[in-house]
Order: structure tokens, then sequence, then C-alpha cells
């Protein structure tokens, strides 16, 4: 189905209803929507990021290491997205055991963290 034809509410339903399951803890439910928008909508990043973070509730953490690093593809230009991303990747790296992979891509998310925050910190203040 083409972008174009997919209505716009029929989207925006998808994505609260994904959002509202995960807001339930109901990760699969909210995986089974996310799938079937990233299907319809392959290039939708919100559903992407929604997507990989209830992969991360519902401990499938290598899918969430495969979202995260198709989101980092579609966008490498936005520092607070990739930061979300290490702290993802980190998270299910915990979770498949490789600690010390782990505890080195939550350093990175840090980094980027604390920069992405004193940039928009300066972005305010003019």
């Amino acid at each position: 189905m083409a972008d174009q034809t997919i209505d716009k509410a029929y989207i925006n339903w998808l994505l609260s209803s994904a959002h509202s399951y995960l807001g339930q803890n109901m990760a699969s439910q909210a995986i089974t929507l996310l799938e079937l928008l990233q299907a319809l909508q392959p290039d939708n990043q919100q559903a992407l990021r929604m997507l990989a973070y209830a992969y991360l509730l519902a401990a499938q953490y290598q899918q969430v290491l495969e979202t995260a690093t198709t989101l980092e593809r579609m966008d490498q230009t936005n520092d607070e997205q990739i930061a979300y991303l290490d702290l993802l990747r980190a998270r299910a790296l915990w979770g498949l055991g490789k600690i010390e992979e782990s505890k080195d891509r939550f350093q990175e998310y840090i980094l980027l963290a604390t920069t992405v925050k004193t940039t928009t910190a300066r972005r305010k203040n003019g």
C-alpha cells in the first residue's frame, strides 16, 4: 500500500493505540500495531522509536538492536535520537548478557546526552 493512500487518521490511531498499550505495559499488543505501521510506513521514525522501546519492554533484545540500527541509518544528524538509541542499545546489550558492551554503549549515551543538553541550553540562552 502506497504511503499516499493511507489515511492520516488511521496512522494517528495506530500510534496512539500503541502508545496507550505501552503505558499499560502491554508491549506485545503495541508491537503488533507498530509492526503493522512499519509495514505501511517503513520510514516513520516515530513508530520505529516506539517499536524499539516496545521490543525492549518485551525483552526482544535482538530486535531492539536491529530497529535502532535501522533508525540510525535513517538519520545520522539527530544527536538527541542517537543518544536515545545508545540508551536503548545499552539496555538491550545488558539483557543479552553483553555487560561490557552495554557499559561502553551507556558511556556513549552519557557523553552524547550531555553534549545535546549543553547545546540545547546554549540555544535557549542565545
